[in-house]
């Protein structure tokens, strides 16, 4: 369990300033599967009317009649810390906040009414009341996401390693272990490393950034994500991306031992049958592997 030393990385993952492997190295897969679980029900509930005092030492108070075992108690208390520091970020910040599950999509409407920002699995997009005005629009997200945005105002969606600016299009960010890639499927955007650096992208156009470099230009034909479809196309990506995807979409833990994740896929997998993505992905590449509950184990 999280101890007090680590509230501030959770307010900042909280606050879309820490990466989410970064707290789960601090805290652990386990617990940061909680908190996950916990802040998408908090994200879900509609509040009532009535007053409500949240109290840590009722819920923590140790029972008369039932005793917990030490596992059970760790994990209340767990999340009792997780709401109570969601509870104080909330009371800081105007931030709005979306997630969604591994094997989840969703649709959420941006403030302005009009653009659409579909999140893919395992992902995370928010923005403060202050980041959309009469001069921009402003987001930040976690992981995978098609944007549709009208036009307007500059709009821009930022992330750890770079940002991508339009005016209004069509466009898919991914972004994983300090990389990102852009597609665009309409118009035109502006993507910008963390250096600087920076490529415009076209229509039927895609980048990817990786190792502090842009690779060649990717032509695409698609007219959008292919991962709303239940399928997920890779064009000679790192196989560190295609990881990334088999965890978000089957909420699985991949223990990489030694494999050399700078190897390229080319090629699609399913989003709802993991026995054959993991055929699809690992048998071409020699790549053996062992599942055991959710740990995909692999070796070569």
């Amino acid at each position: 369990m999280a101890d007090n030393e680590h509230n501030d990385q959770i307010i900042k993952w909280l606050n879309g300033e820490l990466p989410e492997e970064q707290l789960m190295q601090e805290i652990g897969a386990d617990n940061l599967l909680k908190y996950k679980q916990i802040i998408q029900e908090v994200d879900q509930w509609t509040p009532d009317n009535e007053s409500v005092i949240f109290d840590p030492a009722v819920v923590t108070k140790k029972g008369k009649v039932m005793t917990m075992t030490r596992w059970m108690s760790l994990s209340v208390a767990a999340s009792v810390v997780l709401v109570a520091l969601f509870s104080i970020w909330m009371l800081r910040s105007d931030r709005t906040v979306h997630f969604t599950k591994a094997g989840e999509t969703k649709q959420i409407t941006l403030p302005d009414g009009l653009s659409i920002v579909t999140l893919a699995a395992n992902s995370k997009v928010s923005w403060t009341e202050d980041d959309w005005n009469s001069s921009e629009r402003r987001l930040q997200i976690d992981g995978k996401g098609f944007f549709q945005v009208e036009k307007g105002t500059p709009f821009s969606v930022a992330f750890e390693t770079g940002e991508v600016t339009v005016l209004g299009t069509s466009f898919e960010v991914s972004e994983f272990d300090e990389s990102f890639q852009v597609i665009c499927f309409e118009g035109k955007v502006r993507a910008t490393d963390k250096n600087q650096g920076s490529r415009i992208v076209s229509a039927g156009e895609g980048y990817l950034y990786h190792h502090d470099q842009w690779e060649e230009k990717l032509n695409v034909t698609d007219t959008q994500p292919s991962w709303l479809q239940e399928e997920t196309k890779f064009d000679n990506v790192p196989l560190a991306m295609v990881l990334k995807t088999l965890e978000n979409e089957y909420d699985i833990q991949i223990i990489k031992n030694n494999v050399k994740l700078e190897r390229r896929f080319t090629g699609s997998i399913p989003n709802k049958n993991l026995a054959l993505a993991l055929k699809i992905v690992f048998d071409p590449l020699g790549i053996s592997y062992e599942m055991k509950e959710s740990k995909l184990t692999l070796s070569e």
